[in-house]
């Protein structure tokens, strides 16, 4: 498919290759729905870089038990590679050999979100990033699309939890996208330390008409 964004394409991709070489500056995209965000973040996976660990969990109107699962099926098909799978017990059998201590830390979590202890178990998720990563023995990259969906969900906590994370966590590159620009921009600078330059501010205005005519006019013929 055509990328209408070139220039923001090839942005991303500098930003990636400075990360995996010790240069970290965490992305935030902004834009009304349709400008092309998540089409450029599914272009990273489409393509992840060999020296990197991309964990991609896009938060959207469901229950907080059903994004947690998601979330910790999401770290885990990151340490097990291969072919995608929503199952979690399958990616827990098959972390156990590759990632132990990753898939002992997901189970911690899993307990907790059974026991509807949904911000620990946000916490314990999240916390087993650090894992994989010493693991792995690679840096990761962690994209969560509309993440505002977050506090939808009630669990405002959660900007102050990632915001912690942003500011120690130097082995992950945080990438964050939303269609609500005001409110995440107040997000970003209240809770995720946008204010101390850990975030680059990446605004996307809506396609222009001509040039989503022309496109539409070469994909559909």
């Amino acid at each position: 498919m055509v990328n209408l964004r070139p220039q923001l394409a090839r942005h991303l991709d500098q930003r990636l290759t400075a990360f995996a070489e010790g240069f970290r500056q965490n992305l935030a995209l902004i834009g009304p729905p349709g400008s092309g965000k998540t089409f450029q973040l599914e272009r990273l996976l489409a393509n992840p870089p060999g020296h990197l660990t991309l964990i991609y969990c896009p938060p959207s109107r469901e229950t907080r038990a059903s994004l947690l699962y998601r979330l910790r099926c999401a770290v885990l098909q990151a340490g097990v590679g291969g072919a995608p799978s929503p199952a979690l017990d399958v990616l827990m059998e098959r972390a156990q050999a590759q990632v132990p201590n990753t898939a002992a830390a997901i189970r911690t979590a899993g307990e907790l979100a059974a026991r509807r202890f949904f911000g620990e178990a946000l916490t314990r998720t999240l916390d087993a990033i650090p894992i994989l990563i010493e693991e792995q023995h690679r840096p990761c990259v962690l994209i969560l699309d509309e993440f505002l969906f977050l506090e939808e969900l009630g669990m405002p906590h959660a900007f102050h939890e990632l915001g912690k994370r942003v500011m120690t966590w130097t082995s992950t590159l945080f990438i964050l996208s939303s269609s609500a620009p005001s409110r995440a921009r107040a997000i970003l600078r209240e809770r995720l330390q946008l204010l101390f330059g850990q975030f680059e501010l990446l605004a996307l205005d809506a396609l222009d008409g001509p040039i989503a005519a022309a496109w539409v006019g070469q994909e559909l013929r």
